[in-house]
């Protein structure tokens, strides 16, 4: 051997030199016309020879008993990763006429562009998915002051679990008002003082409004839910709340698995029945498994900042919020090893709800407008690739009607069907090109409309209710359809 072994270039490209053997005899004189077979691996990582366009040649020595190979190209197979910025080498063996072998040792490198652009954009893809999830998950904090009085809203404590064909879902809801407000009807109802008790216990937060206990014995009435109605109506009931709510979801089919876990926490105070002020708080959780393209994604982030709800007339209300946050991420990008990259990101909100009840009917139109931005950071992956940073924007506008029915029996039973309309506008929207779980987002178009409908059963003198739902959504785009039913048990505390 002269010279060729020992080199490396990017998977199509030419290596820089041709293999060169030196035949000599046993008098170390040159050997002129030997015949000398070339010959590269015939699967996996390789090259191939000009001469023959395969992977293998025989070139016969000059008169200085040299064999030169023609110019050889690395095929398109990288050579297999072994950690750090190595790989593997494959060998190129050069037999002397059958009496004598001798090897070379190269190594195909990988296309760095392309390994660059697919990172980016299974980075896009899972940051795009996880973005469409926050927007669409944010709470419902107008609910929290039209859903009724101070400690007395609506459908804010509970549990439920859904069970469909690929997925499972797990949620949560909980408002401490409105819970102590229900272990002091418990302790009205059976004159239990203890109840009170635990239901003051339970609360850091409480005001020096007393209700009347066992004989003799005052307890401080938290959060002030006790108010009675001849000291002031209850629509003029202010306090301080504590509330949380999450959602985890996991997905799984043939190609694609998920697990998401969105989780709000947040402490407000409510003025009366005119406005609401709040801090909130996100954790999300998100990993992402497309088994089709050999990619894995997982992060945990984080946002926090204020909202409001403020009625400007009685059938008017409007709400704005305002979070900031980062992300810490991990990305398989090639199947080869894991790299890990941090997030940048913002959310503004803003909307108008009217809100409308005509005996059992309630007509509550809206229109809401989402901004969101989330930056990911440069860095460098393990192969020494620079991965440049990344910026999502997701624009959205959503107007409609959601109209209800409350029926409730004189037996106890509670009745209540819904059904929604909304027109959903998406202005501004991260695009990517690796496909994802249909269920959270395809656009390929701006405009679209979405129905829901279901209704609640809520069983007398019990403390949990039946919920169904149906939705479909993609009305008017020919190329995106999602649908779907929910039926659940809601467990209220």
């Amino acid at each position: 051997m002269e010279s060729g072994s020992e080199q490396s270039t990017q998977i199509g490209h030419q290596f820089s030199d041709p293999l060169v053997v030196i035949v000599r005899d046993t008098s170390n004189n040159p050997v002129p016309n030997a015949r000398v077979v070339f010959q590269a691996p015939v699967h996996g990582a390789s090259l191939t020879f000009a001469s023959t366009g395969t992977n293998e040649e025989t070139i016969l020595t000059d008169t200085s008993g040299r064999a030169v190979s023609s110019n050889i190209t690395a095929n398109l197979v990288a050579s297999p990763f072994v950690g750090g910025k190595l790989f593997s080498s494959y060998v190129v063996s050069a037999e002397i006429s059958g009496i004598a072998s001798i090897d070379f040792s190269l190594t195909n490198t990988r296309d760095s562009e392309a390994d660059i652009a697919r990172t980016k954009q299974v980075i896009a893809t899972f940051v795009s998915n996880r973005a469409d999830r926050i927007v669409s998950e944010q709470p419902n904090i107008v609910q929290r002051l039209r859903g009724g009085s101070f400690g007395e809203q609506k459908n804010v404590n509970g549990l439920s679990y859904d069970i469909m064909a690929h997925s499972q879902t797990a949620s949560f809801k909980f408002s401490l008002a409105a819970f102590q407000n229900r272990l002091h009807q418990q302790q009205a109802a059976s004159g239990n003082d203890a109840i009170q008790r635990f239901a003051y216990d339970f609360s850091p937060l409480s005001d020096s409004k007393t209700v009347q206990g066992s004989p003799g014995q005052t307890v401080p009435d938290p959060f002030m839910v006790a108010q009675s109605e001849e000291d002031s109506g209850k629509s003029d009931v202010s306090g301080l709340d504590f509330w949380a709510q999450g959602t985890y979801a996991r997905a799984n089919d043939n190609e694609y698995s998920s697990d998401n876990g969105l989780f709000f926490f947040g402490v407000d105070y409510r003025y009366k029945n005119s406005a609401l002020f709040g801090l909130m708080a996100q954790l999300d959780i998100s990993e992402e498994t497309n088994r089709a393209a050999g990619t894995k994604v997982s992060g945990q982030g984080w946002m926090v900042g204020p909202y409001s709800v403020i009625r400007l007339k009685d059938n008017l209300l409007f709400d704005a919020r305002a979070t900031y946050g980062k992300s810490s991420n991990e990305v398989n990008a090639l199947g080869l090893f894991e790299d890990s990259f941090e997030t940048e990101r913002f959310l503004l909100q803003a909307g108008l709800t009217g809100d409308f009840t005509i005996a059992e009917l309630t007509v509550n139109p809206f229109a809401r407008i989402t901004y969101f931005h989330e930056q990911q950071k440069a860095y460098k992956d393990t192969l020494g690739n620079s991965i440049g940073n990344q910026n999502f924007n997701f624009g959205r506008l959503e107007f409609g009607p959601r109209v209800s029915f409350n029926f409730v029996s004189e037996s106890g039973w509670h009745f209540a069907p819904f059904f929604s309309v909304s027109g959903i506008y998406d202005f501004e929207k991260p695009q990517t090109t690796i496909p994802g779980d249909d269920l959270l987002a395809s656009w390929d178009d701006n405009m679209r409309a979405r129905f829901e409908a279901g209704t609640k059963v809520s069983l007398p003198n019990r403390n949990f209710s039946l919920y169904s739902e149906g939705f479909y959504d993609g009305i008017g785009v020919s190329d995106y359809e999602v649908y779907g039913i929910k039926l659940n048990m809601m467990m209220t505390f």
